[in-house]
């Protein structure tokens, strides 16, 4: 398996390598993550019985590392609009291109933030913020309103 390993480096690091810096603006914290997810598979090599499915193993490796360097490192990410225009089309697919930052208070920002990019659970969003799982599914459930209100409203407006 340790051949196929180096074969395995070999054949994804820059794809994994690109993939981090594209979701992380940052070349060094992208070079980190990057090595993370490859010491990750040596750790588990014996675990992963297919090389077909290693490809897919990799970028949620990759999602996983980030994840966890913007829980350790900050509450808040500095984001640029590009990734506004996907957060919007995550929550609303209509709404892609308009500012969210512009229409949710920043609090709601960085919650829509953390479950919709992060991939946080609600459930630990809620655990975190001291309220019920519900009441998390809630705040979630008005901005989602409150973003499709913000919507209908400059379409109405628009020539």
């Amino acid at each position: 398996m340790e051949q196929q390993v180096d074969q395995i480096i070999a054949r994804y690091y820059r794809a994994i390598y690109n993939y981090c810096t594209a979701r992380l603006f940052d070349a060094e914290t992208a070079k980190d993550c990057t090595q993370e997810v490859f010491l990750a598979l040596v750790r588990k090599q014996d675990q992963l019985h297919t090389l077909e499915e290693i490809r897919p193993w990799l970028y949620r490796a990759a999602d996983l590392t980030i994840r966890e360097f913007r829980r350790k490192n900050s509450p808040y990410v500095s984001v640029p609009d590009e990734e506004l225009e996907r957060i919007c089309e995550t929550v609303m697919p209509d709404f892609a291109g308009d500012c969210v930052r512009e229409i949710l208070s920043e609090e709601e920002y960085a919650l829509v933030w953390r479950h919709y990019m992060d991939g946080v659970p609600l459930r630990e969003i809620a655990a975190e913020s001291g309220i019920s799982e519900d009441a998390m599914k809630q705040r979630i459930s008005r901005i989602r309103r409150k973003l499709a209100a913000e919507l209908q409203r400059r379409k109405e407006e628009s020539p």
